[in-house]
């Protein structure tokens, strides 16, 4: 069915295929819409909604009761009215994903198009729209892929780290996706930071040379994993001059079975979050005043 709104007002074509929708009388069409919607109240004017299977993608424009376009904010920090994304329907709910850029190789690195330069159609399918299940799953596995990959590293909270989990339905990923990435080798700048704060307390610096230590033997320990080398540095202890407590919390929690090395991401996505969970406690303990916890730590849990 075609949508009434584009198609016959605006004749508008994507590629060689003419922006569709599903009919309003089909209940997957509200629930695809419900899912994708960032907040309710908010209205979709659907530019193109295509299902195949488990699938379905959705392009179009979000907008309030009154008609005001609603603003979005991408990973990217653009700030958009448009909407496209990949659903996946995992047997109880459609699971959304907002595609923000891609590549027209398919590679991580090369992203050819961000949404709103690219229209409705990917970059995948030569820009034009999708016409198949496989398109789409290849989209959302290339996405999720990508994201999991760049913001594992310290980024990912607790909440997050649950929403992508979900993606981890049967039969979408041929593989799961590690977690383990080489880790990072920032003890000597945070060393020399921590110089500049103990300045001339030896036992400040006593404790500042012990914890360097720990930290570079920790680094090439493979029963580390970079999970928590992350966590318990860039983001817990806001990536600041404190490689001694950095090295007690890695000490910590990697003797906890959720914090283990060699996670694979779906698999092992409730111990994953757990962990986070967990060095987000760590990192609280540190802090008296609720300000500083929130300013350091993140509101994570």
């Amino acid at each position: 069915m075609f949508s009434r709104v584009w198609c016959v007002a605006l004749l508008m074509v994507c590629g060689a295929v003419m922006a569709r929708d599903l009919p309003r009388s089909d209940p997957a069409r509200q629930e695809i819409l419900d899912a994708a919607r960032p907040e309710r109240g908010e209205q979709f004017v659907v530019r193109d909604l295509f299902r195949a299977g488990r699938f379905a993608s959705l392009c179009g424009d979000m907008v309030y009761a009154n008609g005001k376009p609603v603003m979005i904010e991408d990973h990217g920090g653009e700030v958009q009215a448009s909407y496209k994304g990949i659903l996946l329907f995992n047997g109880e709910r459609w699971l959304p994903y907002r595609v923000v850029k891609e590549s027209a190789d398919g590679s991580a690195e090369a992203y050819a198009s961000t949404t709103w330069e690219a229209g409705c159609g990917y970059a995948l399918n030569n820009n034009q729209l999708p016409t198949s299940e496989a398109l789409l799953r290849k989209v959302l596995v290339l996405g999720v892929r990508r994201d999991i990959r760049d913001y594992i590293a310290g980024i990912f909270p607790v909440e997050e780290i649950r929403r992508y989990g979900d993606f981890g339905v049967p039969g979408v990923f041929a593989q799961d996706v590690p977690i383990e990435h080489g880790k990072e080798d920032w003890v000597r700048g945070y060393a020399q930071g921590g110089q500049t704060r103990c300045r001339k307390d030896a036992a400040c610096l006593a404790r500042l040379r012990a914890g360097e230590a720990e930290l570079r033997k920790a680094r090439s320990d493979v029963g580390v994993s970079s999970l928590v080398w992350d966590y318990c540095a860039k983001v817990r202890y806001g990536g600041g001059d404190y490689p001694e407590q950095i090295s007690e919390c890695i000490a910590r929690m990697r003797t906890q079975p959720v914090c283990r090395a060699g996670m694979q991401f779906f698999h092992d996505n409730a111990d994953i979050a757990g962990c986070v969970g967990l060095i987000d406690e760590e990192c609280r303990r540190h802090y008296a005043d609720p300000k500083k916890q929130d300013e350091v730590c993140g509101d994570r849990r």
